[in-house]
């Protein structure tokens, strides 16, 4: 089974060692520090992880296979039917 991670509570009551009062305690997203609202000391601080970012880059053979111009399409088969359902050949003359 896969393990849950546990998101970190963005908001803690806990007791600051420095002002002595239970209060909240914000979280800092970007450092992982929790801040007592009444004096502003770091009372706890946890692991963050930092956001990573995607890059997507395009393969340039797969997009020119996937994308082919409407006309190379019907040149590239050999026999396609058209509208008035003659079949034509490599050259575009009906068969």
């Amino acid at each position: 089974m896969k393990k849950k991670s546990v998101k970190p509570q963005k908001l803690i009551d806990i007791q600051c060692p420095r002002c002595g009062r239970i209060t909240h305690h914000y979280l800092n997203e970007l450092t992982g520090e929790y801040k007592c609202v009444v004096c502003q000391s770091v009372n706890k601080t946890i692991k963050v992880k930092p956001k990573t970012e995607v890059i997507f880059e395009m393969d340039e053979e797969l997009d020119a296979e996937l994308n082919l111009d409407p006309v190379e399409e019907l040149l590239a088969d050999p026999n396609v039917d058209t509208a008035d359902g003659k079949i034509l050949d490599d050259q575009g003359n009906p068969v």
